[in-house]
């Protein structure tokens, strides 16, 4: 159902993405395409955000915390999947895997890979304090809209 908490939840998480996939972009070799790098990966703050954040909305702020965290976690996790996925399966249709086993391999080698983009003090500290705030937040807008 949707609810005052899980909106806010939801837009606040995709602007934390948008600003986090602007610093990752500059963390990305010169010529890797990333046209569409933030609007999949807010595509994904956006549901999580609804779903993780904003259903659990309104159990206190020591709670709200690590619900922050978690959904920042989850953010990053599927939106590396993605990407790792599309990588993939860009090279498949390439023919440069002998076998599907080889493939989803090389998959959980490219999440690796794109995590580390990830592992820039900046771009932690951004999604890290960033969660937190924004599930506070949501944790206030509970409060009002309830």
């Amino acid at each position: 159902m949707p609810t005052g908490p899980k909106l806010v939840a939801a837009l606040l998480f995709v602007l934390l993405t948008w600003v986090a996939s602007g610093l990752v972009k500059q963390q990305m070799p010169e010529g890797t395409p990333a046209a569409y790098l933030a609007a999949v990966n807010c595509f994904f703050a956006d549901i999580l955000g609804w779903r993780i954040t904003g259903a659990r909305a309104g159990d206190g702020m020591v709670q709200a915390v690590g619900v922050g965290i978690t959904t920042v976690f989850a953010i990053a996790f599927y939106s590396v999947l993605a990407w790792a996925a599309w990588e993939m399966q860009e090279r498949a249709w390439k023919m440069l895997y002998a076998t599907p086993i080889e493939a989803i391999q090389d998959m959980a080698n490219l999440m690796l890979s794109y995590g580390q983009l990830m592992l820039d003090p900046g771009i932690l500290g951004t999604m890290f304090l960033g969660g937190i705030i924004v599930s506070m937040l949501t944790e206030v807008s509970s409060r009002r809209w309830s």
